[in-house]
């Protein structure tokens, strides 16, 4: 039990200290780690495919369907990470980074299109249907402070993106290390919930 408390207390740590740095890191990283296909967007992709087959590997494990349903989620997360597969085939690199073939001109990107929504709502149908709402409301199942972190995470990448407060260039950092401590939240959520499922079955 102290190990496992001490690894909590570990990873709570390390968390928050990711929480303080992503505005400083923000102004001190190189424009071109917020790029396509860039450092911190690989990162992000690697952190959701390990996420993906982590909670895979905890369906196969208990046959959860709201692990496969997270599993999907991530995996979601992934596709739009790598832009649904344009990130593999740049036209070039310009002032800003790669230069990604627009989706309206990759052949058949209708099809694509339309595979892309049924995903979304497959998930969203997952999420209805295999979350286990009663087990969370009954027992309190609420992991406040990663709720909270998730947040300012987003409020983080809302702000980058906007480009309003720190310029086009530090937006896009600030917008980038929000999403990728968003990523290793979420992860840290459904190990949480994976947990709590197996301890109240």
């Amino acid at each position: 039990m102290d190990g496992l408390f001490w690894k909590k207390q570990a990873v709570n740590s390390f968390e928050i200290l990711l929480l303080i740095f992503i505005l400083p890191l923000s102004f001190i990283l190189p424009d071109s780690f917020a790029w396509e296909n860039g450092p911190l967007e690989s990162t992000q992709v690697i952190v959701l495919v390990a996420a993906a087959l982590i909670n895979f590997y905890f369906f196969y494990k208990r046959r959860h369907n709201f692990q496969l349903t997270i599993s999907g989620f991530f995996l979601l997360l992934t596709g739009r990470e790598l832009n649904w597969g344009r990130c593999f085939f740049p036209l070039g690199i310009g002032p800003d980074g790669p230069i990604l073939v627009p989706m309206n001109q990759i052949p058949h990107h209708a099809i694509i299109n339309i595979i892309i929504g049924i995903f979304i709502m497959v998930v969203l149908a997952g999420f209805i249907f295999t979350t286990p709402w009663y087990k969370i409301f009954s027992y309190h199942l609420f992991p406040v402070k990663l709720l909270v972190y998730s947040c300012i995470c987003t409020l983080f990448s809302i702000t980058g993106d906007s480009g309003h407060f720190f310029g086009k260039y530090k937006g896009e950092l600030l917008e980038e290390l929000g999403e990728l401590l968003l990523y290793l939240l979420l992860l840290h959520i459904s190990l949480y919930y994976y947990i709590q499922s197996s301890n109240n079955n």
